[in-house]
């Protein structure tokens, strides 16, 4: 089976004007980086293409990138940074430099005058050379200094509840739907303020209550990898790091590392990033997830039903989420992946069992991952949060055809990712977390129909994502992680009938559960407990086992581990070391 690579082309959005501080519709990026640079250097080409997208787009920079040369050089750094932005914009360098009021602290915002779509934050705090410092954010987090870190400027100062804080505001200020931020726990070498400034920022994103997505780059160390953007798009990056090299005086003939980065993109996997397994018309298991640093979508296959794996192939795009799979009509596989533009992508067999195709666009900005079921009729329909947090689908106009263009299923603000999946007579049912960390439902009210009735509020209270199995009989049954981090769930008491009340199956976990339904029909429920083993528990004749602990220590890659230790009986450590030796 051979694979090629997807070419996944950006949506060019239409841009507004006057945009004012916190005012900007649809998506609303947001990258935290420690000092200017990094963000051209590590978070590029994504940000040219978002805001080449037309997206709403702020940066914020945690220092001045000082080196304690005073005003005249990190002055020149942020000038260096319009520049570069005004280029990635393709408009003059005419920008609005203003002070605003946020939560007692004066922040200096510098908005792009012809695209205010684009806007720079610049906090100033001095940069983390110890040698030269009494307080730096490694300082300030670590609790070494009982003191305030000051802005090189003298008009801020914080200490470490009031940064997060600040970060926070900062976030609800533009009602972020994405944060982008370096690496606060990297595999390698890097700067003590890429990683502080990242802890900060992952506690700030961890506390902000408007839902929103989270992409971690790596820095320094990804110019060990080999080289993975295109020839153009790598030639456009290193012009825009030029574009701001000319006002940075320490910059004039930069080191070969730099010319390393602007050929490199590497994301941090996600602990709880894990993928999706489908069954080719041949009964052979294939495997779908996120590349384990280039963040392309891989797979593997079974080269015969039940029998060995083949190598792990690379089906190529930039993919932000967990890849949702199913299979069509014609038993053709298909994947649905939301991209680092946050637009929805699919692929698909160009025949049962065979070879994948380039893959395209189905549009549309969607803030969770994409989840996939199959009406009774066979055609498929995806489901996503938009960038309002409302409910959005799209479906097969014809089995295997086209599919019809996005609709709303409005009515309910929600959080987190839906889960999807059809009732014994045919009915589809969705079902999401709301803003009160209540389970919400919504099906269709015949088979195959867009006849969908109201959201129904089956209670509960719970953090992570839903997770939805049909039993045996048919009965759907949700499975989540309650606020206490313990299992809980509920149940339709007959097939397409009334729901349960809520009950807890106990356990303490992180992440997501995996539900899987063994042959005899049990449904069986995996989690990445918090000793780091693999947890499970299981129908009984009714009721349910106690908790088994099935070993295995999952590292980072717990979402990853779970689909190989549950679902292909692998083991955790081989397989991903494997993985990742083959995939750097």
């Amino acid at each position: 089976m051979m694979n090629t690579n997807i070419v996944f082309l950006p949506i060019v959005l239409s841009t507004s004007e006057g945009l004012s501080i916190g005012e900007c519709s649809g998506v609303k990026d947001m990258a935290f980086v420690a000092h200017e640079d990094d963000d051209l250097l590590f978070m590029n080409p994504d940000l040219t293409s978002i805001i080449r997208g037309g997206h709403c787009v702020r940066i914020v920079y945690l220092t001045a990138g000082d080196g304690d040369m005073g005003v005249s050089y990190w002055l020149g750094r942020e000038n260096g940074e319009k520049a570069a932005y005004a280029y990635i914009a393709g408009v003059n360098n005419s920008w609005d430099d203003t002070t605003f009021q946020l939560s007692g602290h004066k922040i200096k915002i510098s908005t792009l005058n012809e695209n205010p779509k684009v806007s720079l934050v610049f906090l100033r705090l001095p940069d983390g050379i110890d040698q030269y410092r009494t307080v730096t954010l490694k300082q300030l987090w670590d609790g070494q200094s009982s003191t305030k870190i000051t802005s090189v400027d003298g008009i801020n100062s914080f200490n470490k509840s009031e940064l997060i804080n600040i970060l926070i505001d900062l976030m609800t200020d533009f009602h972020s739907t994405s944060i982008r931020m370096q690496d606060p726990d990297p595999m390698n070498f890097d700067h003590q303020d890429h990683i502080n400034a990242a802890k900060f920022t992952d506690v700030a994103q961890n506390n902000y209550l408007n839902s929103h997505t989270v992409t971690r780059y790596r820095d320094y160390n990804i110019q060990d990898e080999a080289s993975n953007l295109s020839e153009a798009e790598s030639r456009d990056k290193l012009q825009t790091f030029l574009t701001y090299a000319a006002y940075d005086s320490q910059l004039t003939n930069p080191g070969d590392e730099y010319y390393k980065w602007t050929s490199r993109e590497y994301f941090v996997i996600d602990p709880d990033q894990g993928g999706s397994i489908g069954q080719n018309a041949d009964g052979r298991l294939e495997v779908f997830i996120i590349g384990a640093n280039s963040s392309s979508l891989r797979n593997i296959f079974q080269t015969a039903p039940s029998g060995s794996w083949s190598d792990w192939g690379n089906l190529g795009g930039k993919i932000a989420a967990t890849p949702v799979v199913a299979r069509n009509q014609d038993g053709r596989l298909e994947a649905f992946i939301r991209g680092t533009d946050h637009v929805l992508y699919h692929t698909w067999q160009t025949i049962p069992n065979g070879n994948w195709s380039g893959g395209g666009s189905l549009g549309g900005i969607i803030a969770s991952d994409p989840v996939v079921a199959s009406n009774q009729d066979g055609r498929l329909e995806v489901f996503a949060r938009g960038t309002d947090n409302y409910l959005y689908h799209r479906w097969q106009i014809s089995a295997t055809g086209d599919l019809s263009d996005w609709s709303s299923l409005s009515g309910l603000s929600f959080t987190a990712n839906p889960a999807a999946a059809r009732n014994a007579d045919g009915r589809l049912e969705v079902f999401v977390r709301d803003e009160h960390k209540s389970l919400q439902a919504i099906y269709q009210l015949s088979p195959n129909t867009n006849s969908w009735s109201d959201w129904e509020n089956l209670g509960g209270a719970f953090i992570s994502d839903p997770m939805v199995a049909s039993n045996a009989d048919g009965s759907l049954e949700v499975f989540v992680r309650g606020t206490d981090n313990t299992l809980n769930h509920v149940f339709q008491l007959v097939p397409n009938g009334i729901w349960s009340d809520w009950e807890n199956l106990g356990g303490i976990f992180s992440y997501n559960p995996i539900v899987a339904r063994n042959e005899d029909g049990r449904l069986e429920v995996f989690v990445h407990g918090i000793d780091g083993n693999l947890m499970n528990i299981y129908q009984t004749m009714g009721t349910w086992s106690g908790w088994g602990n099935l070993g295995g220590i999952l590292h980072q890659l717990s979402g990853l581990c779970l689909i190989l230790m549950v679902f292909l009986r692998h083991s955790c450590e081989v397989m991903t070391t494997t993985y990742i030796k083959s995939h750097k």
